[in-house]
């Protein structure tokens, strides 16, 4: 029988509050270290911050988008469009 890590899970890390860590007296989301080292790189420097995440979930977030429109090009402008409205709008404060 094959015992799969988080290390093994599919197509990259799992996305902030996912929950695929808990701890197991409280139930709460445990985030990795890339996602907490993310966390705290929007606090010293948001910019940073936003470039570590748009590099890390972009292209996880356009395959999964082309899935629901169809179409690279669109699913492209959407994942786009997400991070351009979470920068402008400082949704990371």
């Amino acid at each position: 029988m094959t015992q799969h890590l988080p290390s093994d899970a599919p197509d990259g890390p799992a996305p902030l509050g996912s929950g695929r860590a808990t701890h197991e007296s409280t139930a709460t989301p445990i985030p990795d270290d890339t996602e907490l080292f993310i966390r705290k790189t929007f606090e010293s420097d948001p910019q940073k911050g936003c470039e570590l995440l748009f590099r890390m979930y972009y292209r996880a977030m356009c395959t999964h988008a082309v899935r629901l429109v169809y179409s690279k090009e669109v699913a492209e402008d959407i994942v786009s469009e997400i991070f351009y409205n979470f920068w402008n709008r400082k949704a990371y404060e």
